[in-house]
């Protein structure tokens, strides 16, 4: 599949791993409203291309991003915060983000609303909002959800930064690695999800977000409901039982 060409995002994949990279270096790939429309049509074009089956989030240079672009007009944050984290929760696909250096704002957000984040030693957060006398509303529950109510505190409310030690520590990154091996982390950690049925991994996911707001009974029920509906009867269901039963691996058609 052939992707649009952008201004600050590229588009590429290999091995069937969509590869979006932020490309606004110079800018400390802050985020202006065109930056988040492209990062939007780009995810949007990734989710649509039937040979992904995982997409990586990176960004190019130093850091992965220094948040809201300052010189444009506060008026804006809320169109390009639903743009970019509004379209995120609608992708099933998993979403790999390698992170390095800074991120803060939103770009950390970003991060936040991947499956699974791999970052370099170097990597920090910081949520800043608070030291410019406002908040940070797209991280706080989901935050919360991810390491608890008072290391969520403690991290937005102070405006401090993270370092990748700590993420990993309270399970905002999966893994750290020396900078050098971010990229190929990334993407072996990305081929280890797109390896999989992209049936069986997109409704998995699906399950795993809209079940997120059911009591436990609730969410077993539905989860069930909807496995039996999408899943027992797929051809992918059925070649991975041959594969077993031929000692082979499994070629996945995603249907």
């Amino acid at each position: 599949m052939a992707y649009q060409t952008y201004q600050y995002v590229i588009l590429e994949q290999k091995e069937h791993v969509g590869i979006l990279t932020i490309n606004r270096a110079e800018k400390l790939n802050a985020i202006n409203p065109q930056l988040a429309t492209e990062f939007r049509n780009a995810l949007l074009e990734l989710n649509d291309d039937k040979e992904v089956r995982a997409l990586l989030i990176r960004a190019a240079g130093d850091d992965f991003g220094s948040g809201r672009d300052v010189r444009e007009t506060e008026g804006a944050v809320e169109e390009r915060a639903r743009l970019i984290f509004g379209t995120m929760d609608t992708i099933y696909k998993p979403i790999i983000g390698a992170w390095q250096g800074r991120a803060i704002g939103g770009s950390y957000v970003i991060l936040l609303h991947c499956d699974i984040v791999v970052a370099s030693e170097d990597a920090r957060f910081q949520s800043g909002q608070i030291n410019r006398g406002f908040t940070n509303v797209w991280c706080m529950k989901r935050m919360e959800r991810l390491v608890g109510t008072r290391k969520a505190f403690e991290w937005i409310m102070s405006g401090d930064y993270v370092s990748a030690a700590e993420a990993e520590r309270y399970g905002f990154a999966n893994k750290v690695v020396p900078r050098e091996k971010l990229d190929e982390a990334a993407m072996e950690m990305a081929g280890r999800f797109a390896g999989k049925s992209p049936l069986a991994m997109q409704v998995s996911k699906e399950g795993w977000l809209r079940a997120r707001e059911m009591s436990i009974a609730d969410s077993e029920a539905f989860l069930i409901t909807l496995a039996e509906s999408r899943l027992r009867d797929s051809e992918d269901r059925k070649e991975a039982r041959a594969a077993i039963s031929e000692k082979r691996a499994p070629v996945f058609k995603g249907h």
